[in-house]
């Protein structure tokens, strides 16, 4: 009995030698009569030609789909990456920009130290007061420093209040637009004096000033220096309103602070008042 995998290799061989003597006919046939070998070229050409355009066609359609889906990864990765620099690039200007507003309102508080011939802490605002019922706020800087109660609060375009409580670090400072605050101040054009209390909404009032005084919109109030809290002749304020009736001995007038307290970062403490002579004998 023949094996099966002799009966396989015999078959095999069989039509191995089956397609040879079929490939030999179909040679000597082709060279026998040649029209009949071009009509089957023709035939075979006309049934492939539009197979072969179409797998072209497609494979061409397939390198295109590809072609565009690497452009677009590629695309899509450069964005990223640009993203990624426009943040970074973001995130530094507005470092430099805080940096460089730092810088300045620093430089303005040293030039006031010197124009004034003040000593004095430069402070940093680090809270504001917990009450709404209290203009104050929080600086971050304290007795360490050489700061007290009563040390007058100011800026390069006025004054900002005074320290009322003071800790080994820190400080709390009562706004001039407090209704508790007070500062003796003068009218810059006329001298006359008075005394600025805050209102309590962000603004303040100099009461107490003489009724026979001339007194206009816009004039300039400034500090008086006597109450022993601040330096002669810094700024408070403008006048705002005038606020008189007849018959009575003082006027009120309606002040706009110099400083706009809601936008108050740096300060500068005063720990040392230096008089001039001629202030000292006023």
């Amino acid at each position: 009995m023949i094996a099966p995998a002799a009966t396989r290799k015999t078959k095999v061989s069989v039509l191995s030698l089956l397609f040879f003597a079929l490939s030999l006919f179909l040679t000597a046939y082709s060279n026998r009569n040649p029209q009949v070998a071009k009509v089957g070229a023709k035939f075979v050409l006309a049934v492939l030609a539009p197979l072969e355009s179409g797998i072209s066609q497609f494979s061409r359609g397939v390198d295109s789909v590809f072609d565009r889906y690497f452009l677009l990864v590629a695309v899509e990765d450069e964005n990223e990456r640009l993203r990624q620099e426009v943040n970074e690039l973001s995130a530094e200007n507005s470092e430099l920009w805080e940096l460089r507003s730092e810088n300045l309102r620093l430089s303005k508080l040293l030039d006031l130290k010197k124009e004034s011939a003040l000593d004095g802490v430069v402070a940093q605002v680090i809270g504001w007061g917990a009450s709404g019922w209290v203009n104050s706020l929080v600086i971050d800087r304290g007795t360490e420093s050489g700061i007290r109660e009563g040390s007058a609060v100011i800026q390069k375009q006025g004054i900002v209040g005074q320290v009322v409580s003071t800790t080994r670090g820190s400080s709390k400072v009562l706004l001039i637009t407090d209704p508790a605050s007070g500062v003796d101040a003068l009218l810059r054009e006329t001298r006359a004096r008075g005394v600025v209390l805050g209102d309590g909404g962000g603004g303040a009032v100099m009461d107490y000033v003489l009724a026979e005084e001339r007194v206009e919109k816009g004039q300039i109030v400034v500090t008086g220096g006597t109450d022993g809290v601040y330096p002669k002749g810094l700024v408070i304020g403008t006048v705002e309103e005038i606020q008189s009736r007849q018959g009575e001995m003082f006027q009120r007038l309606a002040i706009s602070p110099q400083v706009d307290m809601n936008r108050i970062e740096t300060v500068l403490v005063v720990t040392r008042i230096s008089q001039t002579e001629d202030e000292e004998e006023n």
